[in-house]
């Protein structure tokens, strides 16, 4: 008890820079759902194939990590040709950046001798998987976890053993160093326990090939563009934070009831309210990015969506049609990079 109190006023008196920055939360509050891909802020890219990344029920439980039993995870199972969806965060070119999540292997057949399921992106277009979660299969009931900078170097593991129908809490980082092509990604695992700082000496690092300008995307995959596939695994994932400090990533608390979101500085109003046939829908971006706008009924379920793409800074106007809807209250739910608004609307008779 005295550890921990003194663990907190040692924290405070360090400041916001000991605490870093929350820029990403995914506890899929929300679903089930048959495919990930198009909804909460998670865009599909590449080949449309069959296997799709679901979301199911429960969530993972880890005890002592903060997205711990909240709302469910993905479910990654497939035959290879599966899906790719990523979700933006704001852009990050120096420091550190962590990714942190639970994950467990549920089955590891032999058709899934190694592949991965969650990586960062660069925000400057491509394809460019890096600081991946690998799993190389032991056994039936085993596996080995590597991770490596870029796709066309050295792959490292570790040596430690872990065990399918077990979760783990995983934390990624990437640290952009100064010079050229020195960057490195590091791998924790943890099955106990989520230490109160950074442990000095991560599991493995992988420092191999040229530096990214930038990081700018969560990515989670179905094995598409991946080589052997990963054939077969039933994999789940929950949790997801990202931050550029230990504290913002692996201690951040959702600070909104909505999965992935904080405090949005985005105002959103719309004239005339109430309104019977039509409405103009106004907000102000403070930051090009992606932007996605959907309307909600009183119950919670998704009526439409009225905008999703990229969009530059400044003000913005929907014009919007009522068409069939039947009157009533209804939410207008607005999600920019990884911040969400919301605006009530009444529809009159």
């Amino acid at each position: 008890m005295k550890k921990s109190l003194l663990l907190s006023l040692l924290l405070l008196a360090m400041g916001p820079a000991a605490f870093g920055q929350n820029l990403f939360t995914e506890d899929f509050d929300f679903g089930p759902l048959d495919s990930l891909e198009k909804t909460h802020g998670w865009e599909r890219v590449g080949a449309n194939g069959p296997y799709n990344i679901a979301v199911t029920a429960p969530g993972l439980v880890y005890p002592g990590y903060v997205g711990s039993g909240r709302g469910n995870t993905c479910l990654i199972t497939n035959s290879g040709t599966g899906d790719l969806v990523f979700r933006a965060f704001s852009t990050i070119d120096s420091g550190s950046l962590y990714l942190s999540f639970m994950f467990i292997v549920d089955s590891l057949p032999s058709t899934s001798p190694v592949g991965y399921a969650i990586s960062f992106n660069p925000g400057n277009g491509g394809t460019n998987h890096n600081t991946p979660l690998y799993i190389r299969r032991l056994s039936d009931s085993t596996y080995h976890v590597g991770t490596r900078k870029q796709a066309a170097f050295a792959l490292r593991y570790g040596q430690d053993t872990f065990s399918t129908g077990k979760t783990y809490l995983a934390v990624l980082k990437y640290q952009f160093v100064a010079g050229a092509d020195n960057d490195t990604s590091s791998l924790h695992i943890f099955s106990y326990g989520v230490p109160a700082t950074e442990p000095p000496i991560p599991l493995l690092s992988s420092y191999d090939g040229p530096d990214f300008i930038n990081m700018a995307f969560v990515v989670l995959t179905n094995n598409y563009a991946q080589s052997p596939y990963f054939d077969g695994v039933k994999l789940r994932i929950d949790g997801i934070r990202v931050g550029t400090s230990w504290q913002s990533s692996v201690w951040a608390m959702p600070t909104s009831v909505s999965s992935g979101s904080r405090e949005s500085r985005i105002p959103l109003s719309n004239a005339p309210n109430p309104f019977r046939s039509h409405t103009s829908l106004q907000y102000e971006l403070p930051s090009s990015g992606w932007v996605l706008v959907q309307l909600l009924n009183a119950s919670g379920q998704l009526c439409g969506e009225l905008l999703r793409g990229f969009q530059e800074a400044g003000i913005h106007h929907i014009l919007w049609e009522r068409n069939y809807l039947p009157a009533g209250q209804y939410t207008c739910r607005l999600r920019f990079n990884n911040e969400e608004t919301s605006h009530l609307l009444l529809i009159l008779d």
